[in-house]
């Protein structure tokens, strides 16, 4: 009785195949892996182009009202700073 149960599967899945593979015409796959292939370009491009920034600087600029005020180099190697800044009359930022 299971014998005939995996049996009568294997077959139904056979067939689904076939007529799957019937349906198909040879152009179809060659478009369904360039477009799987294509899929992955996007990844390929970001990858290359962050490998060639990587010897990049990396600057905080600070800026008031449009006008750049300072420019800070990026580094994780520094300690903490405190500056304030007054963009107005009455009015600071402490960064």
């Amino acid at each position: 009785m299971i014998k005939k149960a995996l049996k009568t599967k294997k077959r139904k899945g056979g067939i689904v195949i076939k007529n799957l593979l019937k349906m198909m015409k040879p152009f179809d796959i060659i478009i369904i892996f360039l477009l799987v292939a294509l899929s992955f370009s996007p990844m390929a491009i970001y990858s290359v182009q962050n490998s060639q920034n990587e010897g990049d600087k990396i600057y905080a600029v600070i800026s008031i009202d449009g006008e750049e005020v300072d420019r800070f180099l990026l580094t994780g190697n520094e300690e903490h700073k405190l500056i304030t800044y007054y963009p107005a009359p009455g009015q600071y930022n402490i960064i």
